[in-house]
């Protein structure tokens, strides 16, 4: 079994710290990019089936971690967004990480291995990479995951 410290394992422990479980963080960590999204969207990106989606959803409104609102374009489609208490979650999960700190070795052996490929390629190692998830998951997965990265790395600048 890996070490504690791996991130593999931070996440589980930041939503069990919370008092939340993991799967209701993944959604709370997918609606801060979204202002809202429906269900059917959030399962794709979350990569659960509607009927899982649906039950952590149900269990987050039972924290007030989220809302769901009917959309005005078509009743039948429910809309799923933050409240400001799932808000302060994500604050909280962002502050916890900052706690933990990833392992200081991480960045340097990720730096190494990237000096071992020429630009070339590790150009097409991401762009492989790339393929291998748009295939194996989705393209909506994949351009979701670009967009948030995006986002992620504005807010760092």
């Amino acid at each position: 079994m890996a070490p504690q410290s791996s991130n593999r394992f931070r996440t589980p422990i930041i939503a069990n710290q919370l008092g939340i479980t993991y799967p209701g963080l993944r959604i709370l960590w997918i609606l801060q990019f979204e202002k809202e999204i429906t269900i059917t969207s959030l399962s794709k990106i979350g990569l659960w089936d509607i009927s899982t989606t649906h039950r952590i959803v149900a269990n987050l409104r039972k924290l007030d971690l989220v809302d769901t609102n009917k959309s005005k374009e078509d009743n039948r489609i429910r809309l799923v967004s933050l409240t400001q208490d799932g808000w302060k979650v994500i604050d909280s999960v962002y502050a916890l990480a900052f706690q933990m700190q990833l392992n200081p070795d991480l960045p340097c052996a990720i730096e190494k291995a990237m000096q071992k490929f020429n630009n070339g390629d590790f150009s097409k190692f991401i762009q492989i990479g790339l393929y291998l998830c748009t295939e194996m998951i989705s393209e909506d997965y994949v351009n979701w995951v670009y967009n948030a990265m995006n986002t992620l790395i504005k807010k760092i600048d």
